[in-house]
């Protein structure tokens, strides 16, 4: 179940709220690629940040859990990461949309391409030495 904006605004401080705000259609469709890829990787940042922060409170928490569930104290902070992952994926969506390949598409490709012919230590060594000939003679 994704997060209502009235939610997604009580929980996000005003620029998370801008990030979030920026990842919906009508404004999601206006931004270029390079603005899209900062995006992308703000909303990754902030996603792993309250994911870890989430996990860290409740190895805090875990030996003073009676079972309760209004115990839970960091389900705010839960709810944020869900917020950036669901973000994350509009974010991505557009990209891959507009044809902006991801890391793991371009490392495919890269491992599927024929190694180039790369020049060895002799060749350079042997070069160095022809410069030096060259510039003897002059």
């Amino acid at each position: 179940m994704q997060i209502r904006q009235s939610e997604a605004r009580q929980l996000c401080s005003l620029s998370e709220w801008a990030l979030v705000q920026t990842s919906f259609p009508p404004k999601v469709d206006d931004l270029p690629k390079s603005r899209l890829k900062l995006k992308v990787s703000r909303s990754r940042r902030l996603r792993q940040k309250y994911t870890d922060l989430g996990r860290r409170q409740d190895a805090m928490w875990q030996p003073r859990r009676t079972g309760m569930p209004m115990e839970r104290f960091n389900m705010r902070t839960k709810r944020k990461a869900k917020l950036f992952t669901e973000t994350l994926g509009r974010f991505e969506a557009r990209l891959k949309k507009i044809g902006v390949k991801s890391r793991v598409e371009l490392s495919k490709e890269a491992r599927r391409r024929k190694p180039t012919a790369r020049k060895g230590i002799h060749s350079r060594v042997a070069g160095a030495a022809q410069r030096r000939q060259t510039a003897s003679l002059r």
